[in-house]
């Protein structure tokens, strides 16, 4: 019996009811709930199987939150891993939707400005996460969300199961390595993901370059292919990576997204990405195909509201 059946007609630690489910994270269903005790409505993690991903993305958020509260990440409000073996869960801040379902409800393109808008918004995520020596490593869209108060413009960044410290005890950068098993989400990794490199704040970097010409092409060169299985399907994106001309990938969208992709391909393993410098492209760039005042400026996701 999984720990869903287990928990169907009772409350989760005597206070927390389990309702709709809302997404799907690395190794665990997050649903819709409600605290009884605080009377407002929450998101619950359990686990889909036992791993050491859930118990990771457990950690990454309790490090997120105690080294910096003001971070957007989920706030995690209860861990109910130990009390019983057979329901392992987590409960944390109820969010909005996220930007892959946002997508899809556009149309599957956003526009120059909402992609300018999400770039700056998630370059300033990065570096807050990496600010606390923690590289995400699973970057796509599912697993940015929005806001659920009116007029709140911020994007969420969540899904910490496949996170993982670049700092070590001693505060020093880890050592670059090889032959290690990719991870993460192939449409959107780093070629060097793909080769089996160690992973650091340049393939956090280089993801969000395809998620952004993802969001305003509404599709990227390696999607629709033929795969046998994951070997093989890592094996070829990489090729199909190698081979795309970036000039062709950009033909059409704001020149700063070539140029993000060029930088991040070319960064170092220990290097800072420059956040100030590339939210700055992006918000000059923004200035230039937005044709209004800012202040009044709106996602794609909100025109109708």
């Amino acid at each position: 019996m999984d720990c869903t059946e287990q928990t169907e007609s009772g409350l989760l630690a005597g206070r927390f009811r389990k309702g709709r489910k809302v997404g799907t994270g690395s190794f665990g269903d997050v649903f819709q709930g409600h605290d009884i005790i605080a009377k407002n409505e929450v998101a619950i993690k359990m686990e889909l199987r036992q791993s050491k991903t859930f118990a990771r993305e457990l950690e990454i958020l309790r490090h997120l939150q105690l080294m910096d509260n003001t971070i957007c990440t989920p706030k995690l409000y209860y861990d109910g891993t130990q009390l019983n073996p057979g329901v392992r869960f987590f409960v944390m801040e109820l969010l909005g939707q996220n930007l892959s379902d946002l997508h899809k409800s556009c149309g599957g393109t956003f526009t120059s400005p909402t992609v300018c808008k999400i770039a700056m918004e998630l370059i300033t995520r990065f570096e807050e996460v990496h600010e606390q020596g923690v590289v995400h490593r699973d970057v796509k869209p599912q697993n940015f969300l929005v806001g659920r108060e009116k007029n709140d413009q911020r994007i969420y960044i969540c899904d910490f199961g496949l996170s993982g410290r670049y700092i070590d005890e001693n505060g020093n950068h880890i050592l670059f390595q090889t032959g290690l098993k990719p991870i993460g989400t192939a449409r959107y990794a780093s070629m060097r993901v793909h080769r089996g490199y160690e992973r650091s704040r340049r393939d956090d970097f280089e993801a969000l370059a395809y998620v952004l010409v993802y969001f305003i092409n509404g599709s990227l060169p390696w999607q629709g292919l033929k795969l046998k299985d994951r070997v093989h399907k890592w094996k070829i994106i990489l090729a199909k990576k190698k081979d795309a001309n970036v000039q062709d990938m950009c033909r059409g969208v704001p020149a700063v997204l070539e140029d993000f992709i060029i930088y991040c391909r070319a960064m170092r393993f220990n290097q800072r990405p420059k956040y100030e410098y590339w939210r700055k492209r992006f918000h000059d760039t923004f200035l230039s195909v937005y044709d209004g005042k800012e202040e009044n400026f709106r996602y794609d996701w909100e025109a109708d509201l």
